[in-house]
């Protein structure tokens, strides 16, 4: 059995194996970004019980990095909590679909760092939290960005087969989305 494994994992040159293996990270990343949507519960988001979504946007209130950003959660975030817990529900699970799926994989990986690098501002300041890990995260999203993970194990690249034989033919429209494979 374990030299019909070999065997197996012999035929597939480097670039195979490296396109694979974001193919697996981009997905473990889709899981993640829908692990982490499943706690943002509507209606109140934890505004009630003080966990979830609205711990952790007045945990950054509490200890806040950034004067201005302090300032934004305050005056704009609090004061419209439910609007946002609702834009970040739906900002979350698109990441997390996009990413599992493979589709528009680019997109998605640009709205996880848009997502991560805010994440980071609410909740650097707050003790145990680190800033390490979403710079990470935010590397890891550029690196699934930058490869067109959604490829591999995906729909982006039947979809950019799509997309470049309409883009030929003079539609601008699948031009710009073929960006986003």
């Amino acid at each position: 059995m374990s030299q019909q494994i070999a065997r197996y994992w012999r035929k597939f040159t480097q670039e195979q194996m490296i396109n694979r293996g974001l193919g697996l990270l981009r997905i473990v990343y889709g899981i993640y970004w829908m692990y982490h949507a499943s706690w943002k519960v509507p209606p109140d988001f934890g505004q009630i019980d003080n966990t979830g979504l609205w711990f952790w946007i007045s945990q950054g209130a509490e200890y806040p990095t950034f004067d201005w950003y302090h300032a934004f959660l305050e005056s704009f975030v609090l004061q419209n909590f439910t609007l946002v817990g609702y834009l970040v529900l739906l900002v979350e699970s698109t990441i997390g679909l996009s990413l599992f799926l493979g589709v528009f994989t680019r997109l998605g990986t640009l709205l996880g760092v848009l997502v991560s690098i805010n994440i980071m501002l609410t909740v650097a300041s707050v003790p145990s939290e680190t800033v390490w890990f979403y710079i990470a995260l935010i590397g890891l999203h550029l690196l699934l960005g930058i490869t067109r993970s959604g490829r591999f194990f995906g729909t982006d690249n039947r979809l950019a087969q799509r997309l470049s034989k309409l883009s030929v033919n003079g539609s601008p429209v699948a031009a710009f989305l073929l960006r986003f494979t």
